[in-house]
């Protein structure tokens, strides 16, 4: 029973320790401009991600004609 105590208390405790404690993060406000235009330079990385992921794995595995 012990365990199961000190198991419940270190994963209730994790996320504070993981957070460093209370950290005070000051919001800030954007214009809808600056927020498409961070979307897009977000979704430009990931979509360059993805493509490099497909041309490298259709490099590993070509397709195989009859």
């Amino acid at each position: 029973m012990k365990k199961a105590a000190w198991a419940l208390a270190l994963l209730l405790a994790a996320p504070t320790i993981a957070m460093g404690g209370e950290e005070v993060v000051e919001l800030t406000v954007i214009t809808n401009k600056e927020a498409i235009d961070l979307l897009q330079s977000n979704l430009n990385y990931v979509w360059t991600l993805i493509a490099a992921c497909l041309v490298f794995w259709c490099s590993l595995h070509p397709l195989q004609g009859d």
